[in-house]
């Protein structure tokens, strides 16, 4: 038998096990995903990585295989670890196959059962029992003849890239005239209020997938200038600053709501109960930060004093002593998070920039201090995630591919070296993203003569647009490395042209699964962040500096 397809389920942050795709509760390929929401989860102290992480419901979901017709045989793992699960039935093409799933503790379960794909596809059903769940970790494909996935919409981008002769036929493109293309997408794709982030999910958007729209429409008014650009940045950031809460913070999500109209009983329940993440917020103020710069009057005088309420009153509580920061209040509050500290390294940075006040910078060098213990010369970092329970909640090496979070830390050690005083500091830095560089895993060898990095889940897509900075970066610290060079012509190529570029996220259109229909498990849930990163990317490609104030 020939093993068409091997998937483990779970966060993109588990462990993975050799030969297994990972599929979390995001878009990832398309020839096979969730047709309805999932939850994620995993266990502690699991030895077998392919038990560590499983995605479950209350609700029948369905995940779709594209496969060509014919028979397969299927294999499901499913293992609790610390309470029972089940029962719940799975179908395949709406034909039950296993009328009750039951799982015990400690215990793996192990189903084969077959599967005739119908019209290249084979919908598998997990349906549990009222008042029950579905918890399913692996599944496994196989066929007697070896086959081809094949794609469930035809509408969805391909999940690879072109080959390097490919790319460069043709005139190159001009980065300027993408830029403005890109910013034009984003207003014309802003929500009806103006919003500029991501609303894949009910109940308003996420604030931080509007910091790289803004960023990029504000370097496109530098650049190109367009004062519609601007005013559009500003809209959203006004709104943002309208949201902030009494103590500093910001809920994680735009409520639509200035808090100034808002009862005083209702802004308390919310500082008490709802979650006020570092990470989430700390983006938008690096991007309030930069808008700062341009901006006067009274709207500079209230955008310093939010600021101010942030890098004064709330965010220092939440830097431990060795100078990493927690996520802040989630509730309930968490451990120290390698991401929160590095995006506070940049909003911090980026807040002495603007007011001058050296008490910023010293809160953002502290915090790049902590996070250069955690790199090594190999180009990879130490981890720190208290919000998951993959790697059994302690620091892990992030894989080379994990770019949801990567940029984040380059995008802190390269705001904190552009503003740093300090010249052994500044050479450590530089030394650290050397090796994120050239390290033997790191961003070049992670390339592998290719020329893009292989396609993920949407998350970390959206976020490897962002990586390409951070090759820039070297190249203007005079790195005269022809295999940098050579990688720069083709990712910067790649992503001021459309074609490809939309592979990623970026201006990707959704007519085949709309986003109000599908949400994270459409290939266009990102698409306001990917785009973002696109525009920041060609930014900094015709003006080295300028998405850090330097």
């Amino acid at each position: 038998m020939h093993r068409v397809l091997a998937l483990q389920f779970g966060n993109v942050y588990q462990r993975r096990y050799p030969g297994y795709a990972l599929l979390s509760r995001l878009y990832t390929n398309p020839c096979y995903c969730w047709l309805d929401p999932v939850n994620e989860g995993a266990g502690l102290k699991i030895r077998d990585a392919r038990n560590e992480g499983y995605v479950h419901g209350s609700a029948p979901a369905t995940l779709c295989l594209g496969l060509p017709d014919g028979d397969y045989e299927v294999t499901l793992t499913a293992f609790t670890h610390d309470a029972g699960c089940g029962p719940y039935a799975v179908s395949v093409n709406g034909t039950c196959v296993l009328p009750e799933v039951r799982l015990r503790i400690g215990r793996t379960v192990r189903h084969t059962f077959r599967a005739r794909a119908h019209r290249n596809q084979v919908n598998l059903k997990f349906s549990p029992q009222a008042g029950r769940e579905f918890l399913v970790n692996t599944i496994e494909v196989r066929s007697r003849r070896a086959v081809t996935l094949r794609p469930v919409f035809r509408s969805a981008p391909p999940a690879v890239m072109p080959a390097q002769r490919t790319l460069h036929r043709g005139h190159a493109p001009d980065p300027a005239r993408e830029l403005g293309r890109i910013c034009d997408w984003l207003l014309a794709h802003r929500q009806p209020d103006g919003f500029l982030g991501d609303t894949y999910a009910a109940g308003g958007g996420y604030w931080y997938t509007a910091s790289m729209p803004a960023r990029a429409l504000l370097a496109g008014h530098q650049l190109l200038g367009r004062r519609e650009y601007w005013q559009a940045a500003i809209k959203t950031l006004d709104v943002f600053v309208d949201e902030q809460l009494p103590n500093g913070a910001w809920t994680a999500s735009l409520r639509g709501r200035p808090t100034r109209s808002m009862p005083r009983r209702e802004v308390a329940a919310i500082m008490a109960g709802k979650r006020q993440p570092l990470s989430d917020i700390g983006s938008v103020v690096s991007t309030l930060a930069i808008a700062t710069a341009s901006v006067t009057g009274a709207r500079q005088k209230r955008y310093l004093a939010a600021l101010r309420r942030f890098c004064d009153d709330w965010a220092p509580q939440f830097q431990q002593r060795d100078g990493g920061f927690s996520d802040g209040f989630w509730p309930p509050y968490t451990a120290i998070y390698s991401c929160a500290t590095a995006i506070e390294a940049a909003a911090f940075s980026l807040t002495y920039r603007v007011t001058g006040e050296a008490r910023y910078l010293d809160i953002a060098t502290r915090a790049i201090r902590f996070l250069l213990n955690d790199w090594r010369t190999d180009g990879l970092m130490l981890g720190r995630a208290p919000h998951w329970l993959v790697h059994n909640r302690q620091p892990f090496v992030l894989e080379p591919l994990h770019f949801g979070d990567q940029w984040y830390y380059d995008e802190g050690f390269i705001t904190t070296w552009h503003h740093a005083r300090d010249p052994d500091f500044r050479t450590r830095v530089s030394r650290a993203l050397h090796h994120r560089v050239h390290g033997r895993a790191g961003l070049l060898a992670a390339l592998d003569g290719s020329t893009w990095w292989p396609i993920q889940d949407i998350w970390d897509n959206a976020k490897s647009i962002g990586m390409v900075q951070t090759l820039l970066f070297a190249a203007n610290q005079d790195d005269r490395s022809p295999q940098l060079a050579s990688a720069l012509n083709d990712l910067c190529r790649l992503v001021a042209t459309p074609e490809y570029s939309r592979r990623l996220g970026v201006m990707a259109s959704d007519t085949g699964r709309p986003v109000a229909q599908h949400g994270l498990r459409c290939w266009a849930a990102m698409r306001m962040e990917a785009t973002g990163f696109a525009g920041m990317t060609l930014a900094e490609m015709i003006r080295p500096g300028i998405l850090y104030l330097a």
